[in-house]
């Protein structure tokens, strides 16, 4: 635990200011419209282009958009919300997930996982382990065929049997296909790895994924990773040290490197939950009986199985987690979030909120876990003129709130409904969709 409180002290002092918010545009006025598709009215507006709360405003949609905020007399909405007492927030992204099996002619297994991921307000994903099909179910989803998040895909994670004069080639048939990134999950070796960093950039697409055991940090720093998941690399400097983690937190704000913690996948693998207090997870009642009893029982047996060494070993890991996010958020990095909910007690969509929580212990403000869950995702496709705001001309992906989470973070689960690009579906309408 000294040690601990050591690296504490040695990563406390590196802080980044804020860059200075815009002001939100009221009703443009230039395409002239009679009216719009809908009004908010009374509505409390969480921005997320700032660390503010905007009261009693009204937000107008069109075509899925928004056209602006404040009260206009020449405008009529064909449909009106009152909002009184509701807040209103971006819709969530997660930015690690792996999308369930499924047959093309058969979506049930997938309808149920984006009907909850809707409902807990999450309204974008991150596939991390693509598959055939993923395209082509991205672009039904994105033409409104499909009631689900928008979809951004990795292409099928890259192992360490691909030979190295396979990879420019398999590269630019990713980036053909219509693939955003690749995933690393191992590689042979640094030639390997080198590889894939010249090819990436050759065809100008994203790389990202695990921190490989035979590449160096400092090199995979230097390929300037679009992101790394899991916090890898990081838990190996910060064992040696308060400087090692301090130079390699510098480094990726100097890169641009994004970082996807995944705490939630840990603080459940690593047993730091007792299984009584797993039962009470959110979205657990959306959940087959048999699925609760499935992990109970997988739970279960994983506290009988570890011994006190191995669970000493998971408490000092997971707090060096802590650590290292807290670094990263304190040094100015840019941060993701996603609970990687894959593992047993792992709703999709509501575990983000446990993964907020985590952040919120790590010592996060409430601005900045809300921020790696909108704006800064956004913000890693460079498509913040599309979204992950709710200003002038963003997409209306938005999540209705009874409390503010800026406030406090748990508020996050008082989730209402979700607009998805500018229509409305209640909670209790997703979590009921067939």
């Amino acid at each position: 635990m000294k040690q601990i409180k050591n690296i504490l002290i040695a990563i406390s002092i590196f802080v980044i200011g804020c860059a200075s918010p815009k002001n939100i545009s009221s009703v443009s006025q230039e395409k002239k419209l009679d009216s719009v598709d809908l009004a908010i009215t009374n509505i409390s507006v969480i921005p997320m282009d700032r660390d503010t709360t905007l009261l009693n405003q009204t937000i107008w949609i069109n075509g899925g958009k928004i056209i602006g905020f404040g009260k206009n007399t020449s405008l009529v909405a064909k449909n009106t919300i009152d909002g009184t007492g509701k807040f209103l927030m971006p819709g969530l992204a997660d930015m690690h997930v792996h999308l369930p099996y499924y047959h093309p002619d058969s979506l049930q297994n997938l309808n149920k996982y984006f009907s909850l991921n809707l409902a807990a307000g999450v309204t974008t994903l991150r596939s991390m382990r693509g598959k055939s099909g993923h395209i082509a179910l991205a672009k039904k989803i994105k033409n409104g065929e499909i009631i689900a998040p928008t979809i951004h895909c990795s292409a099928p994670a890259i192992s360490s049997k691909l030979e190295i004069e396979q990879i420019d080639s398999l590269v630019a048939t990713y980036k053909t296909s219509g693939y955003e990134l690749i995933k690393i999950l191992s590689v042979k070796d640094t030639a390997h790895f080198n590889q894939f960093v010249t090819s990436a950039k050759k065809y100008n697409i994203k790389l990202a994924g695990h921190a490989p055991r035979n590449v160096s940090f400092d090199a995979l720093l230097d390929a300037e990773y679009s992101s790394i998941e899991h916090l890898g690399g990081y838990l190996a400097a910060v064992y040696k040290g308060g400087a090692v983690l301090k130079k390699a937190v510098n480094k990726t704000i100097e890169k641009g490197i994004y970082n996807c913690a995944t705490l939630d996948w840990y603080n459940i693998g690593y047993l730091q939950v007792p299984v009584e207090s797993l039962k009470k997870r959110h979205g657990l009642q959306y959940m087959s009986v048999e699925k609760n009893k499935e992990w109970e029982a997988e739970m279960t047996s994983s506290f009988e199985k570890v011994d006190e060494g191995r669970k000493t070993d998971y408490q000092t890991a997971m707090a060096y987690k802590f650590l290292i996010l807290r670094a990263l958020n304190d040094g100015g990095a840019k941060l993701l979030l996603s609970p990687d909910a894959t593992g047993s007690y792992a709703v999709p969509g509501f575990s983000m909120w446990d993964e907020m929580k985590l952040y919120k212990r790590a010592g996060l403000n409430n601005y900045s876990i809300l921020e790696a869950a909108t704006i800064n995702a956004a913000k890693y496709f460079g498509e913040e003129n599309s979204w992950g705001t709710l200003t002038k001309n963003k997409r209306a992906d938005m999540i209705l709130l009874k409390k503010n989470p800026l406030e406090n973070i748990n508020y996050i689960s008082t989730v209402e409904g979700v607009f998805l690009n500018g229509k409305y579906f209640s909670q209790k309408a997703l979590v009921n969709m067939k």
